[in-house]
């Protein structure tokens, strides 16, 4: 007996899988892909996600939300539980791709959703193609929330101007292990902690030194830790979370850094400054008293510092 080879069974199959595969190539318009800064975060750390778009319609295109929203979406997933989108989410403004381009977009997800709860996350970034009416998706990537060890905190105060009553904030200082890197932590919040200005890394931390902390005249935040061997980093933090500076210093001759507060103003004393590759430079020269009862203004920080 003859046997069909068409009719049977492993070929058809066979012939269903090249079907359902053939029609997922001739319906692909775009391609997406996301990546995510890492994996692990502390929480309130911003979630950086960089999302790729390639138009392989085979002309150009806008890329355009359905009824004038938003071109781009993420579906992020806590467990079996999907998060709402953040009321005052911005939105992805239109883009014009010419055929076989590339798009690349870079989103902060914590400003489109509540990722502040310490657990595990399923994201996915989907992008809408209007022609069809339909959104193409990058695959899937999983992220995990973490608490950060609480390491200092100080209350202080934040003038409001004339006739209003000082709103009160809090400085911290956390620490954070990700496999085998140990980095130090800042973050600016609310007194009662209901409201967070800024969370992020300062730098990989050693802790044979316990980081020197004090707060200056302009209630500025100084840190002052040890970033590898011999290896110190000084940073200012204003008190709406921007890095205002981060300088770096070596030992010197036995004589280690150290922060010094006088008058309200907090400098480094001892050690040897250097560049951030940790290249000895010339020996810090100590400040005159003009220097040290100076307070700079908001417009002297360096410009490109993140917020």
């Amino acid at each position: 007996m003859k046997i069909n080879p068409i009719a049977h069974p492993a070929v058809l199959a066979a012939l269903c899988l090249s079907s359902v595969l053939f029609s997922g190539v001739a319906q692909a318009q775009l391609m997406v892909d996301m990546q995510l800064n890492k994996k692990n975060f502390v929480d309130h750390e911003p979630i950086t996600a960089t999302v790729r778009v390639k138009n392989i319609a085979g002309h150009d295109l806008i890329l355009s939300g359905p009824n004038g929203g938003g071109w781009l979406n993420f579906d992020v997933r806590r467990g079996n539980n999907g998060l709402s989108l953040r009321p005052d989410a911005p939105t992805i403004k239109p883009h014009a791709l010419k055929a076989g381009a590339t798009h690349t977009t870079t989103v902060n997800l914590g400003r489109y959703y509540p990722l502040g709860l310490p657990s595990n996350y399923a994201i996915t970034a989907s992008v809408y193609y209007g022609p069809l009416k339909r959104y193409f998706s990058s695959p899937r990537h999983l992220i995990n929330v973490l608490k950060a060890k609480s390491l200092w905190s100080q209350a202080f105060g934040v003038p409001q101007g004339n006739n209003r009553p000082v709103q009160f904030r809090k400085y911290s200082l956390l620490s954070f292990r990700d496999r085998n890197r140990s980095e130090l932590y800042i973050r600016v919040a609310s007194e009662d902690g209901s409201a967070v200005y800024a969370t992020y890394s300062i730098g990989k931390v050693l802790r044979s030194f316990e980081p020197n902390v004090d707060v200056d005249s302009a209630n500025r935040l100084n840190v002052l830790h040890l970033g590898g061997p011999q290896f110190y980093a000084h940073t200012i933090i204003d008190f709406d979370g921007t890095l205002v500076s981060q300088e770096y210093y070596k030992d010197a001759n036995g004589s280690r850094p150290e922060l010094k507060n006088q008058g309200g103003s907090v400098i480094v004393r001892g050690g040897i400054k250097t560049d951030r590759n940790g290249i000895a430079g010339t020996p810090q020269a100590a400040p005159t008293e003009q220097e040290v009862n100076r307070i700079r203004g908001g417009n002297e920080r360096p410009e490109g510092l993140p917020r």
